[in-house]
């Protein structure tokens, strides 16, 4: 089956903006609109360009060889891929363009740690040298209830990226010990992308109780329920949307959702 969008084939429309089919293609098939991925597109984009742009600035500052420059040109276009405008990002990068408002703090494990308000950890090594540490998206349960999150490997200690993040960045809020990814997405560790929220608000935002999580209700045209999940995330997983579309709709924040959806009355 041939997906167009904006009169052409998906795959000429990436192609043409730089952008990756696969992503493109689960879009599709979930339904959305042409401004829905575009949308999407550009969001997606712009963080990828932004952390490849910051990894690039940093190695341009280590770079003793032209091996070092040719290594660190390979890696930005491996990260953004070879749009109509990489040479020219590239050259912006040499010419020294960007500015990236990153700021690092070390961590209080050790000195040697550092977290940065753009969502990254790195090692400082005893050269002056650093690297960036790898992250692992992983899945928990609280309260009943599943969440993802990122982690970071900090002096021995798996950590809570979001959380030490936040820690470091984010002003603490009295009786807020809970951390919210703002936009619902796990791997968006960025300071502006959190906030401290307490207790009650987590168990309202993640749609569940204290005894068991929340129950949600698919509707049809008619009002008349058709389906009903134990809780809002096997809703996303069952509708393929995500978790917070689905508190959204629950909480009338979509003007137009694409779904009828009610957290279940009594619940």
């Amino acid at each position: 089956m041939k997906y167009f969008i904006d009169g052409k084939t998906a795959r000429s429309w990436c192609m043409d903006n730089g952008y990756s089919l696969s992503f493109v293609l689960v879009l599709l098939k979930k339904g959305l609109t042409a401004d829905e991925i575009k949308k999407q597109c550009r969001d997606r984009y712009a963080d990828r360009f932004q952390d490849a742009i910051s990894e690039a600035v940093e190695a341009i500052k280590r770079a003793r060889s032209y091996t070092d420059m040719y290594n660190a040109r390979e890696a930005l276009l491996k990260k953004i891929g070879r749009t109509p405008d990489h040479e020219a990002m590239w050259d912006g990068v040499i010419a020294g363009k960007y500015t990236i408002n990153e700021t690092w703090k070390p961590t209080p494990e050790s000195p040697r740690y550092q977290i940065s308000s753009l969502g990254r950890a790195r090692k400082l090594m005893k050269n002056g040298n650093h690297y960036l540490l790898s992250v692992q998206l992983k899945q928990a349960k609280r309260a009943g209830s599943e969440y993802n999150f990122l982690t970071v490997r900090i002096a021995g200690h798996d950590t809570n990226l979001a959380k030490a993040v936040a820690e470091a960045f984010v002003p603490k809020i009295p009786g807020c010990n809970w951390v919210y990814n703002i936009d619902g997405n796990p791997e968006n560790c960025k300071a502006s992308n959190l906030r401290w929220i307490s207790r009650k608000e987590a168990l309202q935002l993640y749609g569940y109780t204290t005894r068991r999580p929340k129950q949600i209700q698919l509707l049809n045209d008619a009002g008349l329920v058709i389906e009903t999940f134990d809780s809002a995330w096997e809703a996303a997983e069952k509708l393929k949307v995500s978790y917070q579309t689905i508190i959204n709709y629950c909480t009338n924040s979509i003007q137009k959702p694409k779904f009828h959806i009610r957290y279940k009355k009594g619940a």
